[in-house]
């Protein structure tokens, strides 16, 4: 059942002499082990919860119910005048689509080529640009998106920060297992840990 389930994300032995191996393997590998339990939490996060069974159960009985609801999340862009690519790249290698990209964008030109490219990547997402007043700073211009977001969860992006492809699903998963009002990322140097923390 794991080898079906997991595949190669769960080692399995058949034997002892197998099982004295993938210990060894894993053990002498700190850094393979560690991405090999990023990449099954995010497995099981994405696809194996009791949210997950549970909506299964309710969809063969007919009840059709979101395997997303509640985690509806809006990507937030703001750039100074075409300074967006940087973002609008990490954006296009996400491996979850969001429900809503906003890009304010202040006076000047209009980065609608790279809009073109996220409509085409994320079809079901509502993509939207608003002009936002010259001379505002980014934060206050990020809050500004924020209330006009529709989605319950808002993820600003900045500029010129370049993001895992994973970026967005790892952060949509944290709602699945925490009741905090706001969900963040540190850097690498941070091994990965969830923690509470006094801010984001």
């Amino acid at each position: 059942a794991a080898e079906e389930i997991f595949g190669e994300l769960v080692p399995v032995a058949d034997g002892s002499e197998e099982a004295s191996v993938q210990l060894k393997r894993l053990l002498g590998d700190a850094e393979g082990r560690g991405e090999r339990a990023r990449r099954a939490q995010r497995y099981v996060l994405g696809a194996h919860t009791y949210r997950d069974r549970l909506t299964e159960l309710a969809s063969t009985v007919g009840f059709d119910i979101g395997a997303g609801a509640g985690e509806e999340t809006a990507v937030l862009l703001a750039g100074e005048g075409t300074g967006l690519g940087v973002a609008i790249d990490s954006l296009l290698e996400q491996s979850l689509a969001p429900n809503e990209v906003l890009v304010g964008v202040p006076p000047g030109p209009s980065p609608e080529p790279d809009l073109d490219r996220l409509a085409k990547r994320f079809p079901g997402a509502r993509v939207r640009t608003l002009s936002q007043r010259g001379g505002a700073r980014i934060p206050e211009r990020v809050r500004e998106l924020a209330r006009l977001a529709a989605s319950p969860w808002v993820a600003p992006m900045a500029p010129t920060l370049h993001y895992d492809p994973h970026h967005l699903r790892d952060l949509v998963a944290c709602t699945r297992f925490t009741d905090a009002q706001a969900i963040g990322f540190a850097p690498a140097t941070a091994e990965g840990s969830h923690r509470y923390v006094e801010a984001v």
